[in-house]
């Protein structure tokens, strides 16, 4: 079977550890890849580096909204770019779909398994799926799975017949829309098209539970910040609001009376204006407090081998939580925020680690402080969330529910 993996990426991050992961556990190596993505995607490389099995990468020129918007737009303000970026989509459509028309035309696959950031997310995401089915219109239909890793969100204002539009056509062309835990398959829910679709589904993202847990690796965090033996907390995230970034600082800042030697590291992609409203907000909310901001690394989950609690402060729109896993396997505890999918990757209080409410400061400040100071509770829950990510959270188990959605029936 020749699968096409579709994918539009806007930054470094969790897609590129999705589809890495997918590929190299997937279960039939008979089964012959071509990953297509956008060629403007800052993090290709690094992607390519991380599939170990042979693929064939197609780098396209599809003209993007928000590629042309940096390319030409750039003089700008940010929050104008934006506020164009939507009219864009519509003018580029007729453009997009024919153009990946003849792209998907011409790779002659059999299953089709697009990738989504989010809901709508990726403007060609949804296209590539209704490309796809435009080619079918002969009788012989080929499987078409819409995957989507972040909560659906409602079509803006004035926007609502184009985004309906896309939407009732994606359900006419897909036959699984799959999200990456229960409570973000239910968003889709939301946006009318989608209210009575019978394909919504989820399937939990999974990591390889044979990761390489390597405490000498070549990104040396305790080396590079000199802060030897120090208790370390440690936040994977891009620089956007809904990952929380103020309100850990807020949380940081109590941490930080209370052990004055704790260090807070943060690691994220993000464009210039968003690391500088995250810069801000630290020397806003906390001043006084270790924090270190650094850029998005390569492997960053090899990064928590050398974290004593990993902190997930997301405010709105988690929809899974793959640091949370990657901790757990790991036997690093996780102090997490009552968001979206998070519940369910971390599991009750105790068993990966602890989960509190969005905007509970001193409840969040007190796992963490309480975690730093004890390191046997580390090892306990560490267990226990070790345990917890090997049952439920295994690549393998991901890849082979994935390919069930992709089997041609003779």
């Amino acid at each position: 079977m020749k699968i096409i993996l579709f994918v539009e990426n806007i930054q470094h991050g969790g897609l590129d550890t999705f589809c890495s992961t997918l590929l190299n556990a997937w279960p039939d190596s008979e089964d012959v890849f071509v990953v297509v993505c956008n060629s403007s995607h800052p993090g290709k490389v690094v992607l390519q580096k991380a599939v170990m099995r042979e693929c064939e990468f197609i780098f396209h020129n599809i003209p993007l909204s928000w590629s042309i918007s940096r390319r030409f737009l750039w003089w700008l303000p940010f929050a104008a770019r934006r506020s164009v970026q939507p009219f864009l989509r519509i003018i580029f459509y007729p453009l997009q779909l024919l153009a990946l028309r003849s792209l998907l035309r011409s790779l002659k696959g059999d299953a089709l398994l697009v990738v989504n950031g989010g809901f709508p997310g990726g403007e060609s995401c949804r296209i590539a799926n209704i490309a796809w089915a435009d080619l079918d219109k002969v009788g012989h239909v080929r499987p078409s799975v819409h995957n989507f890793h972040n909560f659906a969100v409602k079509p803006r204002f004035g926007l609502g017949w184009f985004e309906n539009r896309l939407d009732r056509l994606l359900v006419r062309s897909t036959n699984h829309l799959i999200s990456v835990s229960r409570s973000c398959a239910n968003s889709l829910r939301f946006r009318c098209s989608f209210r009575e679709a019978e394909t919504i589904g989820y399937i939990y993202n999974g990591i390889n539970s044979k990761a390489s847990h390597d405490l000498n690796n070549e990104f040396d965090l305790r080396k590079k910040l000199k802060i030897g033996n120090a208790p370390l907390c440690l936040l994977l995230a891009n620089y956007e609001p809904r990952k929380g970034h103020r309100f850990l600082f807020e949380v940081f800042s109590l941490v930080a009376e209370a052990i004055p030697s704790a260090h807070l590291v943060a690691c994220g992609g993000g464009g210039v204006e968003e690391r500088a409203v995250v810069e801000a907000a630290r020397r806003e909310l906390a001043p006084k407090a270790n924090i270190h901001l650094l850029s998005f690394v390569p492997d960053g989950p090899k990064l928590i081998d050398q974290a004593d609690v990993v902190a997930i402060s997301s405010q709105s729109f988690e929809s899974f939580g793959l640091t949370a896993v990657e901790a757990m396997a790991r036997g690093v505890p996780v102090v997490a925020t009552r968001v979206g999918g998070l519940p369910e990757v971390v599991g009750d209080n105790g068993e990966g680690g602890y989960v509190v409410e969005a905007d509970d400061v001193k409840g969040f400040a007190a796992h963490l402080i309480r975690l730093l100071r004890e390191p046997q509770l580390r090892k306990e829950l560490g267990i226990l969330g070790r345990q917890r990510a090997e049952t439920l959270f295994a690549a393998q188990r991901m890849a082979e529910e994935y390919r069930k959605l992709l089997i041609i029936e003779k």
